[in-house]
C-alpha cells in the first residue's frame, strides 16, 4: 500500500482497500461560543387594575440606570377616597421617591414606606377631577444589578362622586364604592394603565405660546396746529344797586276821643253846674224852676293833633276839679 502525503489544507485520509485508494475529508471543528451572564434588568409593573407594563435596564451600556413606574387613572366620575399598596423587591431596585407618591394630592395624602413597600391613601369631600389622565401613584427607582423583578400595585379602595353645585362637597347620593378591600366593582374599562420609563418622570409643562412680534409701520400723524384762541377778558360792569329810599312811614298819630260826659252825680244834694237841678226857692213857683238837661251830645271831641287832645283833656279835668269843689262848699 501507498500512503499519499497532505497536498491540501483539508486533512486526507488515504485508505487502501483491496488495491483502491479513496480519500476522507474532515469537517473542522466549531467550538461552541462562551455564554456572558445577563446585563438586563426586565421590571415588569403590575396591579389588581390594569394591563401589565415592561422595561429593561442594560447595565452594559452607558444608559441611565433610573426608571419610573407610573400608574394613571382615568374616569368621568371625580375620586373622593383611595388606598392602595405597592410592594417592589429591593434586592433589584432602590426606591429614589421621598414623598408626593400621589401627584394629584399634594399635602393631602398620607404615606407609609418602608423597605420593599410603599402604602398611601387620601380623601378629600371637595374631590379630584381625573376627566383626564393623571397619574394615580407614581414612584421613581434606580436599577441595582440584573435579573427579572416586579413591582405590584393593589389598589385597595377606591370611591367616586359627583358635587353638589350647592354646597361645593360630595354628594352623598352619588358616592359609589368601585373598589373595596381588593374586590373591583363597577370600574370603569381601561381606567388605569402602567408605564415604565428610562430616567425620572417629566413634569407635564406648556410649553410658552411664541407669537411673532407684529412689526407696525409707524403712523406719521402731521402737527395739528391749532391757532390759538385769543380770548377777549370780560368785562363786568360793576353792579350800581341805587340805595334803596325809604319813605318815612308817617303813622297818623292816633285820636283818642277824650270822655267828656262826665256823668252827673245822683244824688239828692248833688248840685252840678252843667246837669244838677237848681232848687226852688221859697214862694217861687215850680214852674219857674229851670232844668238844665244833660247834652245829648257824645261829648267826643275830635282834634287834629296829640297836642290839642291834651289841652283839652286838661280843661275838661279842671272842668271836674271846679264842680267837685264847689259842692263841697255848698255843703
Amino acid at each position: 500500500s501507498t500512503v499519499l502525503p497532505f497536498t491540501t489544507p483539508i486533512a486526507r485520509r488515504t485508505l487502501v482497500t483491496a488495491g483502491k485508494t479513496e480519500p476522507t475529508t474532515e469537517a473542522p471543528t466549531t467550538e461552541a461560543p462562551t455564554t456572558e451572564p445577563s446585563q438586563l434588568l426586565n421590571i415588569t409593573a403590575k396591579s389588581n387594575v390594569a394591563a401589565d407594563a415592561k422595561y429593561s435596564v442594560n447595565f452594559a451600556d452607558d444608559s441611565t440606570k433610573i426608571v419610573t413606574v407610573t400608574y394613571y387613572y382615568q374616569d368621568v366620575k371625580e375620586l373622593l377616597s383611595t388606598q392602595w399598596n405597592l410592594s417592589y423587591d429591593p434586592e433589584y431596585l432602590e426606591l429614589k421617591t421621598t414623598g408626593g407618591f400621589m401627584p394629584f394630592a399634594s399635602d393631602d395624602a398620607i404615606d407609609n414606606v418602608t423597605d420593599g413597600n410603599v402604602k398611601g391613601s387620601v380623601s378629600n369631600l371637595s374631590l379630584y377631577d381625573f376627566s383626564t389622565k393623571k397619574p394615580y401613584v407614581q414612584l421613581t427607582f434606580e436599577a441595582k444589578k440584573a435579573g427579572n423583578t416586579d413591582v405590584l400595585l393593589l389598589v385597595e379602595d377606591l370611591m367616586v362622586s359627583e358635587l353638589d353645585p350647592t354646597t361645593g362637597k360630595s354628594d352623598e347620593s352619588k358616592e359609589m364604592v368601585v373598589i373595596n378591600n381588593g374586590v373591583i366593582g363597577d370600574l370603569t374599562e381601561n381606567a388605569f394603565e402602567a408605564e415604565i420609563i428610562g430616567g425620572t418622570p417629566v413634569q407635564p409643562t406648556t410649553a410658552p405660546v411664541t407669537t411673532e412680534p407684529v412689526t407696525t409701520e409707524p403712523v406719521t400723524t402731521e402737527p395739528v396746529t391749532t391757532e390759538p384762541v385769543t380770548t377777549a377778558p370780560a368785562t363786568t360792569a360793576p353792579a350800581t344797586t341805587a340805595p334803596a329810599t325809604t319813605a318815612p312811614a308817617t303813622t297818623a298819630p292816633a285820636t283818642t276821643a277824650p270822655a267828656t260826659t262826665v256823668a252827673p252825680a245822683t244824688s239828692t244834694d248833688a248840685t252840678s253846674a252843667s246837669g244838677a237841678t237848681t232848687p226852688t226857692s221859697k214862694g217861687q213857683s215850680t214852674s219857674d224852676q229851670t232844668t238844665v238837661k244833660p247834652s245829648t251830645s257824645t261829648g267826643a271831641v275830635q282834634t287834629g293833633n296829640a297836642s290839642m287832645a291834651l289841652i283839652i283833656l286838661s280843661v275838661l279835668i279842671s272842668a271836674t276839679a271846679a264842680v267837685y269843689f264847689a259842692r263841697k262848699k255848698i255843703k
